[in-house]
């Protein structure tokens, strides 16, 4: 219980809401990011494709340094 002491109840508030809207942020962008196209899923997209060819062809040491 002394814990609680330590800090006023402003900053307990404050700090509460920032939790809370972090969480709620978190939620948000992964709903919003099944719906839209996100640059996070552009980017997915694009690193699969380049996986794919990178399999196919011979192995350089270009593709061994960015993995």
């Amino acid at each position: 219980m002394k814990i609680i002491t330590l800090l006023p109840l402003v900053d307990w508030l404050a700090m509460g809401s920032f939790f809370a809207m972090w969480i709620g942020y978190a939620l948000f962008a992964k709903s919003w990011g099944q719906h839209e196209r996100s640059l996070i899923a552009t980017t997915n997209h694009y690193r699969c494709l380049w996986m794919a060819q990178a399999t196919a062809r011979d192995p350089r040491m270009l593709d061994g340094l960015i993995t």
